[in-house]
């Protein structure tokens, strides 16, 4: 039964689980989102479902007063979370007396019928391209998101571009399905001085001049055509190196041994992991930032660049052309010698290179929590009243 709201004050759950220490694009979404719906001026409740509390009290805004976090403990596999999610977490909603669900990680219980369910959708990638996927979350998106996207009430789709690949995919309401754009971490709007640059540069062991890449590393990103690029570059004497920053995925393990075995000079730098805090020096110390994704449903990391001063080349495909329109030097990502045409004008040429800085900084700021908190607050509030 769902507590009726007085003076509309909600009860809001949200979802959130991962087994990975080295946290992305979707945990950071969903610890952003979180963090600016707390700071808004209502007085609506959150209770978080998670099994790392730890992310929470780390990132997000202390209001502990509309704050509940119940710790599930005793998943340790993907099989026991996802049974949890479609069968324990219902019951749990029924006791903390929820008027919504936010499933902010593609699924949401297809077993719940008390409350409705909104779930966010980053991506199609594996219904679209499954051989970009791990076996495993291939087969198990491909079998439970269509159920899962029929169970909800709304579907939160964080681009133009992600919400067309939804409803090409699916036969659904297409009035189910809001476009609400994530917001940029204000982490990246701050100037790092001199003496953290220096510090941050030696705990990475990052070059004087560099060309960066940071995300996951795994089949999408095609860091192999960025390794062909920048190699023949190199054979003209192109005085920068290649830092590709970020955890190494399924399905990359040949490209790795393919950059080691063609590196002759060591001029391709593997740092790893790069802490969030120390992230705007990684970029602000670069000379360039290159995005060659194949496919994004939103695309964090190029405008993150932006926000920290750095000239973005990126891919065109999926909602990169929508999210960066014209702020970034678009490329055809399958093209090489695209991508080499655009790293040397945007290293030998200052006015094409402060173009795009400057560019860079007036997209960014489009991208604002407080804006996202606020359209997702009235997606909830609709999706109440509208639930039969």
């Amino acid at each position: 039964m769902r507590k009726s709201w007085e003076d509309n004050i909600m009860r809001i759950g949200i979802n959130f689980h991962t087994f990975d220490k080295y946290i992305s694009g979707v945990e950071y979404y969903t610890l952003g989102m979180v963090d600016s719906l707390l700071r808004l001026e209502n007085r609506d409740e959150y209770v978080i479902f998670t099994n790392v509390p730890h992310y929470f009290a780390q990132y997000t805004s202390n209001q502990s007063h509309r704050v509940t976090v119940n710790k599930i403990d005793g998943i340790k596999t993907r099989t026991q979370r996802i049974l949890w999610e479609h069968f324990q977490l219902p019951r749990c909603v029924r006791r903390e007396k929820l008027n919504v669900l936010h499933c902010p990680c593609y699924i949401c219980p297809v077993t719940i019928k008390e409350i409705p369910c909104a779930v966010t959708i980053h991506d199609t990638i594996a219904i679209d391209h499954p051989g970009w996927c791990k076996p495993s979350n291939a087969a198990y998106f491909n079998m439970v998101m269509k159920m899962s996207l029929r169970a909800s009430a709304a579907i939160v789709a964080v681009s133009h571009s992600a919400a067309r690949d939804v409803a090409r995919n699916y036969s659904l309401d297409k009035t189910k399905i809001k476009v609400v754009y994530p917001g940029i971490d204000p982490i990246f709007n701050s100037k790092k001085n001199r003496q953290c640059h220096i510090k941050i540069r030696e705990r990475y062991h990052l070059p004087e001049k560099y060309i960066l890449y940071v995300g996951n590393l795994e089949p999408k990103k095609n860091i192999g055509v960025v390794l062909s690029s920048f190699l023949s570059l190199k054979k003209r004497s192109f005085p920068y190196k290649l830092v590709l920053a970020g955890k190494r995925q399924w399905g990359v393990k040949s490209l790795i041994k393919k950059i080691l075995r063609e590196d002759k000079n060591n001029d391709v730098l593997f740092p790893g992991y790069i802490l969030r805090a120390d992230l705007p020096s990684v970029y602000q110390l670069a000379k360039v930032f290159i995005y060659p994704s194949l496919y994004e449903g939103f695309g964090f990391p190029p405008l993150e660049a932006m926000a920290c001063g750095v000239p973005v080349i990126s891919s065109s495909r999926g909602a990169l052309k929508e999210t960066l329109g014209d702020a970034a030097c678009l490329i055809d990502p399958a093209k090489p010698l695209e991508i080499s045409h655009a790293l040397r004008r945007m290293t030998a040429e200052p006015d094409f290179r402060n173009k795009y800085i400057q560019k860079g900084f007036r997209q960014c700021r489009r991208y604002d929590w407080k804006k996202t908190a606020l359209k997702l607050s009235a997606v909830y509030k609709d999706t109440v009243a509208n639930y039969v």
